[in-house]
């Protein structure tokens, strides 16, 4: 545990909890986070990881952009994906999965390129989906969270273990806000 581990810890909890709420300061946050968690990735060998927060930088700024349109104002716009998405983003998923699979694996020493790269592309698709309001993102979020608790524990990284299961409770108490306020 080191001290950017906590400051991690922290703005991330903040982050996700301002999200469940729909209040857009959730980015500027979701924005300064993940420089940390740059830093604790490249340490332990999760390059996937490590990427993903530059991609989640960008997707909060997208977010923060798009949330900041007038047609998006927080609690009039939560979407349903329809099945024409659902297929999109899985196969967006499959795709990013494969080309991050072959990038930890040709270019790095990661010594979980596979599961790094499935959690990679599946976090990039629900940054995608927070983004747009898609309530589909939190059930995504939750599967994530769960396995990258197991991934962070296999890594050593405890408090980030622990911050994954938290997110984890977030996501769900986050679902049923956003639930409340789905636009039909």
């Amino acid at each position: 545990m080191s001290w950017l581990e906590i400051i991690g810890f922290v703005l991330t909890i903040l982050g996700v909890v301002l999200s469940s709420y729909q209040l857009i300061w959730s980015w500027p946050v979701n924005i300064i986070s993940p420089i940390a968690y740059v830093f604790i990735f490249f340490q332990s060998k999760l390059y996937g990881d490590m990427a993903l927060q530059f991609m989640f930088i960008a997707l909060a700024i997208y977010g923060w952009i798009n949330w900041s349109r007038k047609s998006l104002k927080p609690k009039q716009s939560v979407k349903k994906l329809n099945v024409v998405w659902c297929l999109i983003y899985f196969g967006i998923s499959i795709l990013l999965c494969a080309l991050f699979y072959f990038l930890l694996k040709r270019y790095t020493n990661s010594d979980v390129p596979f599961a790094d790269a499935v959690l990679t592309a599946l976090s990039v698709v629900a940054s995608i989906m927070a983004a747009k309001k898609q309530i589909e993102n939190w059930i995504v979020w939750i599967a994530v969270d769960v396995a990258y608790v197991f991934l962070y524990l296999n890594k050593s990284l405890a408090i980030t273990a622990i911050l994954y299961g938290i997110i984890t409770l977030l996501a769900v108490y986050a679902y049923f806000q956003w639930k409340k306020e789905i636009v039909k």
